[in-house]
């Protein structure tokens, strides 16, 4: 897994005192051009198993709810949380076990995606790399079942608003619940929902 690689040797680094400190290598990230950034998500994700792509999905879900909710308590608490801020917690709270840094990675790859949606929102540029992304992800969509079955146990993505039993249940729910509406659009979410005998669900404006 190589995002989990990724974060293990942040971990080193920091833990080891080294010059090049993990901080440094999340300043990095955040300072990237938006194109850069999005060239850099783009790496991560094609360098994973599909099934990790897919649990990225379900990641993104649960940040989607999160981090807007986190940004509107701060503000009214009078601080400015940071993408820094999010990047740091997700290295930091999930250090002590190899478990526990598998979810910290995935969360932290749920995390990419999120942010790179959000710039895309403003910035068509990255668009068709956002698009290409969900796409992927959307595919990978065929494990969702066998993965939330084997998380249940710890609970990790509980609380998932949709039944998902078969492959093609996965794949419906992140085409039809995550995908934003403006990449649904694509001919290529078209052609996936047909092979998976789904309907591409109506925008919602």
């Amino acid at each position: 897994m190589g995002f989990v690689n990724f974060i293990r040797n942040l971990f080193r680094r920091k833990k080891r005192g080294t010059a090049i400190k993990y901080a440094y290598a999340i300043d990095a990230i955040i300072g990237m051009s938006d194109e850069r950034f999005a060239l850099f998500v783009k790496d991560m994700f094609e360098r994973e198993e599909p099934g990790v792509r897919a649990t990225a999905a379900l990641a993104y879900m649960r940040l989607r709810m999160i981090i807007p909710e986190a940004i509107r308590d701060a503000r009214a608490a009078g601080s400015e949380s940071t993408h820094e801020e999010f990047m740091s917690l997700f290295i930091d709270r999930f250090s002590k076990d190899e478990n526990s840094l598998r979810a910290s990675a995935l969360f932290f790859l749920g995390y990419l995606q999120f942010r790179l949606t959000e710039m895309a929102n403003t910035n068509i540029v990255l668009r068709s790399t956002c698009a290409d992304l969900w796409f992927k992800m959307a595919s990978a969509g065929i494990y969702l079942s066998k993965i939330l079955e084997a998380s249940s146990s710890f609970g990790m993505f509980e609380g998932v608003p949709y039944e998902i039993k078969t492959e093609s249940d996965g794949v419906g729910f992140i085409t039809n619940i995550l995908v934003p509406d403006c990449y649904r659009d694509d001919e290529r979410f078209r052609l996936l929902a047909e092979a998976h005998g789904f309907k591409i669900w109506p925008k919602l404006t």
